[in-house]
């Protein structure tokens, strides 16, 4: 049986898994579920860590967004060898990197000081005030967003061969987890009050975005998504 990938119907946290399957060419069964699914099997205790992205694979579950991709990585060959120490180590500062940024959005994708509780709830006692989100909203976009693409800018910049992906012309999983990250934020649609981030800010991350997105693969896979999204 393929592996079976569960999320939202929703791009998020595991389209870079989505991404790396699709890249690769290996099979693997794309399930879309409602947020009352999720609650479903939170309460049936199907998910080993209360929540999505779930990875089932020859008999076995699996959670953590970060893990999973990183053991689809090693199924699909998009995660260097442990022999290649360098290039391994390039992958996983960038994909660390990336992590950096997303949990800037934590706050404001809840607007809580905290994540959804064990219940799937945002805890109440933790709300930010209107007051609060604005001013994490702006030093996001003034302080902390810029400050941390800069340093994948400086990064990429470093490639063997100049490029595009982190380690030269293959494409791994934090490549495609920078091109889902900068999807977001080139059409302000990753986080509430995040303003856009213009094309020619980091050339670099650009340059990785267009060649990721020029993949056959890419394309077949937003032609889908835009169909799928585009009939909500």
């Amino acid at each position: 049986m393929p592996p079976r990938l569960t999320y939202l119907d929703l791009k998020g946290i595991a389209e870079p898994i989505r991404l790396a399957f699709w890249i690769s060419g290996v099979e693997f069964e794309d399930v879309r579920v409602s947020y009352d699914e999720v609650k479903a099997l939170r309460a049936a205790k199907a998910l080993p860590f209360g929540q999505v992205p779930m990875l089932e694979c020859n008999g076995e579950t699996y959670s953590q967004s970060a893990a999973i991709l990183r053991h689809v990585g090693r199924m699909t060959k998009m995660l260097p060898e442990p022999n290649d120490a360098h290039a391994l180590m390039r992958v996983e500062m960038l994909l660390e990197g990336v992590r950096d940024v997303m949990t800037l959005f934590q706050a404001i994708w809840y607007e809580n000081a905290l994540p959804r509780a064990p219940d799937g709830e945002r805890p109440i006692e933790t709300m930010l005030t209107p007051e609060q989100l604005e001013a994490t909203q702006r030093l996001v976009n003034d302080v902390y967003l810029p400050y941390r693409l800069d340093q994948i800018e400086t990064m990429l910049a470093s490639s063997v061969g100049g490029g595009p992906f982190v380690n030269g012309a293959e494409a791994s999983v934090a490549d495609v987890s920078v091109y889902a990250l900068m999807d977001g934020l080139y059409d302000g649609s990753y986080a509430k009050g995040v303003r856009k981030i213009s094309r020619d800010a980091f050339p670099c991350i650009n340059r990785l975005v267009e060649a990721i997105a020029a993949l056959p693969q890419v394309r077949e896979a937003n032609a889908r998504n835009a169909a799928r999204y585009d009939a909500k």
